[in-house]
């Protein structure tokens, strides 16, 4: 007859067992909600304010779509999680949307990551902010992207 510890022993070990043999890779993903980002936005206008060190406003440069020598500037979001632009360069690659932190990250497919601000992401507009710290001099600048649907 078996004791009562080895028997729990012996049950603790085998619940172990079944408990490693089963993983999170092994659970089905979830795949991301784009629909609220999905679709063509077309590029309204730029905004780029550059500051220097102490922060202090040094310019501010507006470009609008019809100083763009594009006949359609946008950016096309999938479903599936790839994005194509047309703004001053044809880039394609991938994004991910986090709307709880209102963030967009998009990866183009030569590797480089950039890494967006979300501002206003409705049904009709979609506005986003960049940072620009490569000036190496303390300067840098933020620039604000006004796109619709």
């Amino acid at each position: 007859m078996i004791k009562p510890f080895t028997w729990l022993l012996a049950l603790a070990g085998t619940v172990s067992i079944v408990f490693a043999a089963c993983s999170k890779e092994d659970d089905p993903q979830t795949p991301a909600d784009n629909s609220q980002i999905a679709g063509t936005w077309h590029f309204q206008k730029e905004i780029d304010s550059l500051f220097d060190k102490s922060n202090q406003l040094v310019s501010v440069d507006t470009t609008y779509a019809a100083d763009l020598d594009l006949d359609n500037p946008s950016i096309t979001f999938q479903q599936n999680g790839t994005v194509t632009s047309a703004l001053s360069d044809t880039l394609t690659g991938t994004y991910t949307y986090k709307p709880a932190s209102k963030t967009l990250e998009i990866v183009s497919s030569d590797g480089i990551s950039q890494q967006l601000n979300v501002i206003t992401l409705d049904g009709a507009q979609l506005v986003f902010e960049s940072t620009d710290t490569d000036y190496g001099d303390g300067k840098y600048s933020k620039e604000y992207f006004y796109l619709t649907k």
